[in-house]
């Protein structure tokens, strides 16, 4: 895993873990690796894990997106469905107050959006949003 976070949830005593991976490229002992980290947390942290997995192409985003099936035919032991961000169903983020509103979200919109030949304006909103705001600022 790239990084996790516990997130309290207003409405939520516990909170969920969020579970963050960029993946660039197929690689099946990844997949591998995904099922035992959510496993894990939830047995150590005892809080459900969520898996968000960052992609730059549609290609790479629908290979990631694929159900992750643990058992036998006859039995599944576990069924990990991650939540895959990428160009297709993330929209790009450059007006600075949007930025301002949801950072976490223009962040992840920049990376898989990092493709694209607007990413300098991608970049520059985000910087700007923070500026104007004066959030981000001490």
């Amino acid at each position: 895993m790239d990084s996790a976070f516990r997130v309290q949830v207003a409405d939520d005593e516990g909170g969920f873990l969020l579970a963050v991976e960029s993946q660039s490229k197929p690689d099946t002992d990844k997949r591998n690796s995904w099922t035992y980290c959510l496993a894990h947390m939830y047995a150590k942290y005892g809080l459900p894990p969520v898996l968000v997995v960052l992609c730059r192409d549609k290609a790479m985003a629908s290979w990631a997106a694929e159900p992750i099936r643990v058992g036998r035919p006859f039995h599944t032991s576990m069924l990990v469905f991650p939540l895959v961000l990428g160009p297709g169903n993330l929209s790009v983020i450059t007006d600075p107050d949007e930025v301002a509103e949801d950072v976490p979200l223009a962040v992840f919109s920049a990376f898989a959006h990092a493709k694209d030949p607007g990413l300098p304006a991608i970049s520059r909103s985000a910087g700007g949003g923070a500026g104007r705001s004066g959030r981000g600022q001490r």
